[in-house]
């Protein structure tokens, strides 16, 4: 599912004119809280992992748009 993300954002901003996932650092600054998602799905903690990802998002969220804009 996250693959099938990741393809769809690449192509939605493609056709925007910017490519994000050509930047080097792309995504880089929500790596380390990818450990916390792990630890939260193995202690079948689901409001931590819950989250987690939303804290991905925002971070992923937040470089696409400063990238658009």
């Amino acid at each position: 599912m996250y693959g099938q993300i990741l393809i769809n954002l690449d192509y939605a901003l493609e056709r925007g004119g910017a490519l994000p996932f050509g930047t080097d650092d792309f995504g880089l600054s929500s790596f380390p809280i990818h450990r916390d998602l792990a630890d939260a799905v193995m202690s079948g903690n689901a409001d931590k992992a819950i989250a987690t990802v939303n804290a991905m998002l925002d971070i992923v969220e937040d470089e696409v748009r400063a990238i658009l804009s």
